[in-house]
């Protein structure tokens, strides 16, 4: 998530865009510089609001970064049959998600041929797959 940062240095202040994120070594949360704008008294004198504008232009793309995920989940869940559980209360969805992957990349075919290439075992390899996630 980019968020907006004024900083001090040598009694001048600096303005940049940064985000957080999880560094896995440390496990700790950092912050990264996404761009420096440069000096805060350069963008003041045209325009007085400029950091309220620019926190606005950046709050409205993680905005629609956001917007964009929730849909594309809502297509994925819209995707779903789910017509053999009317009537019925789903609480999870996430079987029914990993199984529509499977689906569309094809693996429980890919899985039964490459049983059939490479090995003797009489169970159902495609089929067992669902369980795991």
């Amino acid at each position: 998530m980019a968020s907006v940062q004024i900083i001090k240095k040598n009694k001048t202040q600096y303005v940049r865009i940064v985000e957080s994120y999880w560094d896995k070594e440390v496990k700790k949360p950092k912050i990264r510089e996404v761009k420096f704008l440069g000096k805060l008294e350069d963008f003041t004198k045209d325009n007085p609001n400029f950091i309220e504008e620019l926190k606005e232009s950046v709050s409205s793309k993680k905005n629609k970064k956001q917007k964009d995920r929730n849909e594309q989940i809502l297509q994925i869940m819209n995707s779903l049959k789910l017509d053999k559980f009317k009537g019925t209360q789903i609480k999870g969805y996430g079987n029914l998600v990993y199984e529509e992957i499977m689906n569309y990349l094809e693996l429980p075919s890919f899985l039964t041929d490459l049983q059939k290439k490479n090995s003797r075992s009489k169970y159902d390899l495609a089929s067992i797959t669902k369980y795991w996630f």
